[in-house]
């Protein structure tokens, strides 16, 4: 018992081994992280900082720590979200193990603590607001809009990975987008399918810059007003994973398409649209004067009538 109290009194202060944690990262010592992956880690050590103040590393007990998740709350004093508890929760995780590799403390309570958090039906956009947003993409003021709206939409990469994606990365002649595994959120590269619709978008684009890059903010939140509905995050990935499944209905090669393991495209894209609206959403090409009506062929229109009437 003795040894026990001798070993808590000497164990380091959680605030300065958070400050030490830290810097660690920010050498870079086990890869450099990401600017935003960094600024995160710092925000989430001076919030376990303020948290655990006086504590030492030995006094973070199973106990304690799930007492505090239970008692966590807003910066504005409101009890906390699930997602900020999990946030909470996987950090202060992430920080122990790091202690632990260190040779500072040789437990992790967090591992045997887990938030549960129900999975939320993945947002997707209706054939009337594609569109919709198809049709306010075609202005010339939103050209440069064009390569990550229809790279999202139709190719169903997330909006940060399409950030990183270089011009040179995407094989019109050879119809495929590399995502290499520095750009990859999951850290694995993949290969995805150009299909004939989003070909036909980014084949009148002239790059001007390396990267695809992220477009003004400004014109975002004008493309974004002009649309009329509104438009969460990845809600273009979402789209396209739906209307990819409806058409296509292979979990496996959908997986593989997003990233995600089979078990999560499962469970995000089961639900189905119908096969109309399906292919009407793989014929939403760019503007072309040969059309009688925007996006609304005459032989697109008579089949789907055929497809409703089955």
């Amino acid at each position: 018992m003795l040894r026990s109290k001798q070993s808590t009194e000497t164990s380091p202060l959680v605030t300065e081994t958070l400050k030490r944690w830290v810097a660690y990262k920010e050498a870079g010592t086990d890869g450099v992280l990401r600017p935003r992956s960094l600024g995160t880690l710092r925000y989430w050590s001076q919030r376990l900082a303020k948290i655990y103040p006086t504590q030492r590393l030995q006094h973070l007990s199973y106990q304690l720590i799930r007492q505090t998740k239970d008692d966590l709350q807003t910066t504005e004093g409101k009890p906390a979200s699930t997602h900020l508890r999990k946030h909470f929760v996987g950090h202060l995780g992430q920080f122990l193990n790091w202690c632990i590799q260190q040779g500072l403390t040789d437990i992790n309570p967090t591992v045997r603590i887990k938030v549960k958090t129900p999975i939320p039906e993945a947002e997707f956009l209706s054939l009337a607001q594609c569109r919709r947003l198809v049709s306010v993409l075609n202005l010339p003021e939103f050209k440069p809009l064009v390569g990550l709206v229809s790279i999202g939409l139709f190719a169903g990469i997330r909006v940060a990975e399409i950030a990183r994606l270089h011009w040179s990365d995407i094989n019109l002649d050879q119809m495929h987008i590399s995502v290499v595994r520095k750009s990859a959120k999951t850290k694995r590269g993949r290969s995805i399918t150009i299909t004939p619709v989003l070909k036909s978008w980014l084949a009148n684009l002239a790059p001007t810059e390396p990267f695809i890059g992220t477009p003004p903010r400004r014109l975002v939140e004008r493309f974004k007003k002009e649309l009329g509905f509104s438009w969460s995050h990845n809600v273009m990935r979402h789209t396209f994973a739906t209307y990819w499944q409806s058409q296509n209905r292979d979990a496996a090669r959908l997986s593989a398409n997003l990233g995600n393991s089979e078990a999560t495209a499962s469970k995000h894209y089961v639900r189905m649209v119908s096969k109309a609206d399906a292919e009407q959403f793989w014929s939403l090409y760019p503007y072309s004067d040969t059309a009688t009506k925007f996006f609304d062929f005459t032989e697109q229109s008579s089949k789907s009538d055929e497809l409703e009437s089955e």
